[in-house]
């Protein structure tokens, strides 16, 4: 799909994912919260700190004569958000009367396969509430490698922060970054941005890297290699279809993210060992 070629699932000893989100949207349902205890019970040992409130809805008043500005908030009984989250706060899950959300962040992402476990019971209680179709389905994976890099000697030009992203991102996307010598004490972030779309699908790829930390006088630096995919479904898929749903977007995810970076970063995920 998209033109990537499909690559042969392997296990990697290592993962640098910051962050695993599923989202979906529906047609307004007020079932969806109003049985929320039901969500809420089923998730009681996997995300027991639980908060449930009224939606509120806010709107902005501008008196054109008096340039005053006035807010009025619109708390709605009927339409709830109900968040779930982990002991440790890395796993969280939101739902509303349109919409939901799912994300594990971190070491505490496991693999496809339990992220998708971990879903299911959302699914079968949005299913049990009456929803037959999402109308949105969105999977996003962030992943992040820190680096530190230093010069040897004062007499050399300013650390090139772009190196460890330029060494790690594969070089069909890697842009001309030896031209930004010049502003080498002064950037702080790049990124660039390619989307692809096919049928209903649309596979959005984000990467560069992100200074955190540097000395003025560009000796050293810290910051993030950063590859941020996102496959998005505009179209409507059954209730009982997302499971085969995120499989497929699953694959496609790793198919781009293994097309998105060096041999050098696979180095680092060690391909072929571990569980």
């Amino acid at each position: 799909m998209f033109g990537i070629p499909e690559i042969e699932k392997k296990t990697f000893s290592n993962h640098f994912i910051n962050r695993v989100v599923v989202a979906g949207g529906y047609n307004p349902n007020r079932s969806c919260t109003a049985q929320r205890r039901s969500l809420m019970d089923r998730y009681a040992e996997m995300l027991p700190l639980q908060t449930d409130n009224p939606q509120q809805q806010y709107r902005i008043n501008i008196d054109v004569k008096t340039n005053q500005t006035s807010v009025d908030a619109n708390v709605s009984e009927q339409d709830h958000q109900v968040t779930l989250r982990s002991k440790n706060l890395q796993k969280e899950l939101m739902m509303t009367n349109t919409n939901f959300h799912y994300q594990e962040n971190g070491t505490n992402y496991g693999t496809s396969v339990s992220f998708d476990q971990a879903v299911q019971p959302a699914l079968t209680y949005l299913q049990e509430a009456g929803i037959e179709q999402l109308n949105v389905l969105k999977l996003q994976k962030i992943n992040v490698i820190g680096y530190e890099i230093g010069k040897q000697t004062a007499t050399e030009a300013p650390v090139p922060v772009w190196q460890p992203a330029s060494n790690l991102i594969n070089a069909r996307l890697v842009p001309q970054y030896e031209a930004m010598m010049g502003a080498a004490t002064s950037i702080r972030q790049h990124m660039s941005n390619i989307r692809l779309t096919e049928g209903v699908y649309t596979l959005t790829i984000k990467y560069g890297f992100n200074v955190i930390e540097k000395k003025e006088d560009g000796s050293m630096a810290k910051g993030q290699v950063i590859i941020d995919l996102e496959i998005e479904r505009k179209s409507p898929v059954a209730i009982n279809a997302i499971t085969d749903e995120l499989t497929l977007m699953h694959k496609e995810l790793y198919n781009a993210f293994l097309w998105s970076i060096s041999e050098e970063y696979v180095t680092l995920l060690n391909i072929g060992k571990g569980t």
